[in-house]
C-alpha cells in the first residue's frame, strides 16, 4: 500500500506545474496523515524509483472496460472519415466481436449484470456495423457512379470522333461524286 501511495505521489509531483503540489507540499500535507516523519516521507518520495523500479500506476478496469479497450470500438463520427479499405477491414472485425459476445451469452456463466453489459455491447457493435455497411455501400455506389461517368465520357468522346469521321467521309464521298460527274 505504501509503495502505491509513493507511486501516486510521484505522479502528483510530475504534474506539480499544474496542481502546485511539489514534494515539500506533499510531505507537509501527508506526513501527519500517514504518521511518518517529514524527513522519512521526503526521502521515500524522492527515492521512490529505488524501491519500485519501473512500476507504474494503471487505472483499475472491470472486464467490460478491458474488452472495450482490447477491441477498441470506433465511434459513429469516425465512420464518415474512414476510407473504403479501412471500412472493409473493420466490418469482419466487428462481426467477430458480435459472434464472441453471443458466444459468451450462450455459455450461461454470466451474472445478470454481465449479461446486460454484453447485450448493450452487442447493440452498440451492431449499430456501428450497420453504419459501416451503409458507408461501404455508399462508397461502392460512388465508385460505380464515377465508373459510369468515365464510361459515359469515353462514349461521348468516341461519338464525337465518329461524327467527325462521318463528316470527313461524307465530304470525301461528295467530292468523289462531283469528280465522277
Amino acid at each position: 500500500m505504501l509503495l502505491w501511495i509513493l507511486l501516486h505521489f510521484q505522479h502528483v509531483i510530475n504534474k506539480s506545474s499544474e496542481n502546485k503540489m511539489s514534494a515539500p507540499n506533499l510531505v507537509l500535507v501527508f506526513s501527519p496523515t500517514l504518521h511518518i516523519s517529514q524527513n522519512l516521507l521526503n526521502t521515500l518520495i524522492l527515492n521512490v524509483s529505488e524501491f519500485v523500479g519501473n512500476e507504474e500506476i494503471r487505472k483499475y478496469d472491470d472486464d467490460s472496460t478491458q474488452v472495450k479497450q482490447r477491441e477498441r470500438f470506433i465511434s459513429v463520427s469516425d465512420i464518415g472519415d474512414m476510407n473504403p479499405e479501412l471500412v472493409a477491414k473493420e466490418i469482419p472485425r466487428l462481426e467477430q466481436v458480435i459472434r464472441r459476445l453471443h458466444s459468451e451469452l450462450g455459455m450461461g456463466q454470466l451474472t445478470n449484470k454481465e449479461i446486460s453489459q454484453r447485450q448493450d455491447e452487442i447493440w452498440e457493435v451492431q449499430r456501428l456495423l450497420t453504419q459501416l455497411k451503409r458507408r461501404q455501400r455508399s462508397a461502392e455506389e460512388e465508385e460505380a457512379d464515377e465508373d459510369l461517368e468515365e464510361e459515359k465520357e469515353k462514349w461521348e468522346f468516341l461519338g464525337e470522333e465518329y461524327r467527325k469521321e462521318e463528316k470527313v467521309l461524307r465530304s470525301l464521298i461528295g467530292e468523289e461524286k462531283e469528280a465522277v460527274r
